[in-house]
């Protein structure tokens, strides 16, 4: 008969994701028959408990996407050494009415990071949720310095009308966190003064949907070295399926 495992994504618009695809290879490849993967939508976090309880009381674990990977933290009965030092979490396993929380979106993020070709001296990471948290705890490791763009600027952040006069202006990354430009809004996109900074420089989308972003796009036309999300996304989501097959 095979094993069986039920597992969903939380988020807060979902039409647009891949994971469904990816976990049902995952259960075909490694024999777990007769099991599912749910798209659960809910509008704000406070409603995850009731939503799981009323409809799906068999979740074997899920996977937590935006806006709620920092907002699940409270929920959580255990948070792995890793996830807590991050203070963001994407993957949920349910075990004995506990909820244990970890984080695979840093490994994710360096299936993209190890694409860079050149140097890189300064990082500007678009966005302030739980994937900016996990980019600015990778970016640490390598001890390249960052700054944080947002709408809504705190502490050392600044706001998007100040990328203009960050004085960086060579071996720049630029990493975009934000929904702008995600299906179905393919055509948002942040403003960025690309033709400022001299060559080479990269831009990371961590948007899978569309493959090319707008804000690709845009760079592409000033010659700058282009990633899209697809691979972190594939690779958070082996090492989620590795930490759900095995609890």
């Amino acid at each position: 008969m095979g094993k069986e495992i039920q597992l969903g994504l939380i988020g807060r618009k979902l039409g647009h994701s891949k994971s469904p695809k990816i976990f049902n290879q995952f259960f075909d490849q490694d024999g777990f028959f007769n099991s599912e993967y749910h798209l659960i939508e809910i509008e704000k976090i406070q409603e995850l408990k009731q939503t799981l309880t009323n409809n799906f009381p068999k979740l074997n674990g899920f996977n937590v996407t935006v806006p709620f990977k920092e907002d699940i933290l409270p929920y959580l009965n255990e948070i792995s050494p890793s996830a807590r030092a991050i203070g963001a979490v994407n993957t949920v396993i349910v075990k004995d009415n506990k909820w244990c929380g970890f984080n695979t979106d840093f490994s994710g993020f360096e299936d993209l990071y190890n694409q860079i070709n050149h140097p890189i001296s300064h990082a500007i990471i678009l966005g302030s949720g739980g994937s900016s948290k996990t980019i600015k705890a990778y970016l640490k490791t390598k001890n390249i310095p960052y700054s944080v763009v947002s709408r809504t600027p705190q502490h050392h952040q600044i706001n998007y009308s100040d990328i203009h006069n960050i004085p960086i202006k060579q071996f720049v990354l630029v990493i975009n966190t934000t929904p702008l430009g995600m299906s179905p809004n393919i055509n948002e996109s942040a403003d960025i003064p690309f033709e400022k900074f001299k060559e080479p420089n990269t831009l990371i989308d961590i948007i899978y949907n569309p493959p090319i972003t707008r804000l690709m796009q845009q760079a592409k036309m000033h010659d700058w070295n282009c990633i899209g999300g697809i691979k972190m996304l594939e690779r958070q989501a082996y090492d989620a399926w590795e930490l759900f097959k095995n609890n």
